[in-house]
């Protein structure tokens, strides 16, 4: 494989099939659980090479995330509480009369009584909004984190440790990465397994009957959940497709009683169960569709949107941290060619583009450029309901936008094949170069409003109702 080339998510994806095809790596268990599908989606990283540029968190704001863990007497109010939702610290990007509000799970919490906040450090620059919260948290489980790296490092997993050296021999042997070494997959699964220890504690000690979480990652939770006997609710975060590493193929279905899986997978629309047929999930009817609070919401915002009278064109780009100085050149080349009168501002990722960084340069050569860090106002949802247009290369926010109801554009960078489909079916437009986008400009200045109308297809609508459904249902 090439060094330097980043893959798409499909390629990947039929790397690894064929991987496991020829290996039966899932076989491998340690504690009832297959070692491989922890480590699936570390591997699948390592084998995209996507060229992330993540923030780091200074060690003032993680001491303080880890100290947070220590107000035990907070648990005392989880006891009473009939479900969990485990947010990161990101989730805090809305903000309504100086109060942050979480984007996932605040319009939950509020409409669906008896739930409990779970919180997490996972970026720099959130944890002063935690003592402004819309909806406070419950307890910070940053200390819980670091307490199993801990128990990872100087009491790791050794039951039948011979198998971390056969399934590094197979990942080395097969897919070259050496960085996958025993101790590494020790050390990872050690990890996983003691956070895991921890969280049945938890969840023995407060006996919730949901717990309900946003990021693929939370495995250990979902183990602590299965041990415990309490449902297990993931929503979708973002994109997720039978490509995505952790959607797993109905063939590894044969190993059903060594992988986890949730109670319940929320999507937000039939678009996105649709794309999740032939999966294993889909077999075994666990998919759910459910929508997303935050779209509801500015899809109602948008429809109130007065237009700009004065002609100007209203654009808002959502980066990743990805290719930045590609997506830099390519408007710097926009906006050379195009004399038209724009606002075009750029809101950074909320994870790794934080500060506006080597953006900066665009504002301050050209006038029509306003660009907000992600830890800045207006958040995302907001933007896009009162722009004209939103572009990006791969993002989740094409879908968002969709959903809102703001028309949206994908630039042909590298990682835009991951919206061939949004594409292919008309739901958004593939922009191959700067003129590609002038022209653009130029055909919806003079009336080319044309838009995709099949927005209930991305989100459906009902968010809360249909998430209280599930979090009793089982």
């Amino acid at each position: 494989m090439d060094k330097t080339h980043s893959l798409s998510e499909k390629e990947v994806s039929l790397i690894l099939e064929i991987f496991e095809d020829e290996t039966n790596i899932f076989r491998f268990v340690l504690e009832d659980v297959s070692v491989w599908q922890v480590l699936r989606f570390y591997v699948a990283g390592r084998v995209q090479k996507l060229k992330w540029q993540k923030s780091t968190v200074s060690r003032m704001e993680l001491f303080l995330a880890v100290s947070r863990g220590f107000h035990f007497w907070k648990l005392i109010s989880l006891r009473k509480k009939e479900y969990f939702v485990s947010s990161p610290y990101t989730g805090l990007r809305s903000k309504e009369n100086d109060l942050y509000e979480d984007v996932w799970f605040d319009d939950l919490l509020q409409t669906v009584s008896g739930g409990a906040k779970l919180v997490r450090l996972n970026s720099p620059g959130y944890s002063s909004r935690l003592s402004h919260m819309k909806v406070p948290y419950n307890y910070d489980t940053t200390f819980i984190y670091y307490l199993a790296a801990f128990m990872a490092k100087f009491f790791p997993i050794k039951k039948k440790s011979e198998i971390y050296y056969e399934v590094s021999q197979l990942v080395v042997k097969h897919l070259g990465l050496r960085q996958i070494s025993p101790r590494m997959v020790e050390k990872y699964f050690s990890k996983f397994l003691w956070l895991s220890r921890i969280y049945q504690v938890l969840l023995f000690w407060t006996q919730p009957k949901a717990v309900i979480v946003v990021d693929t990652g939370e495995l250990a939770l979902l183990h602590a959940c299965k041990k415990s006997k309490i449902s297990f609710i993931e929503m979708q975060h973002g994109v997720f497709s039978k490509e995505h590493p952790r959607s797993l193929r109905i063939s590894e279905l044969r190993y059903e009683k060594i992988l986890l899986w949730p109670t319940s997978f929320a999507v937000y629309g039939d678009y996105w169960k649709q794309e999740l047929a032939g999966t294993a999930l889909i077999q075994k009817g666990l998919v759910s569709v459910v929508g997303n609070s935050m779209v509801d919401r500015y899809k109602r915002i948008r429809d109130q949107r007065v237009t700009e009278k004065n002609g100007k064109i209203s654009i808002v780009v959502t980066t990743q941290a990805i290719e930045q100085i590609d997506l830099i050149n390519f408007f710097k080349d926009f906006l050379r060619i195009s004399s038209r009168d724009l606002n075009l501002t750029f809101k950074l990722h909320p994870s790794f583009d934080t500060s506006s960084g080597i953006y900066n340069e665009l504002a301050e050569t050209d006038a029509r450029v306003k660009i907000i860090s992600g830890l800045e106002e207006p958040n995302t949802f907001y933007l896009i309901s009162q722009s004209d247009f939103h572009i990006s290369v791969g993002s989740a926010c094409h879908y968002d936008s969709l959903g809102v109801g703001t028309p949206t554009l994908v630039l042909k960078l590298e990682g835009y094949e991951l919206m061939n489909k949004l594409i292919s079916e008309g739901y958004a437009q593939l922009i191959e170069s700067p003129t590609g986008l002038d022209d653009r400009m130029n055909e919806f200045a003079n009336g080319n409003q044309s838009r995709s109308t099949k927005f209930e297809d991305i989100c459906s609508h009902g968010f809360s109702d249909k998430m209280r459904a599930l979090i009793y249902s089982k």
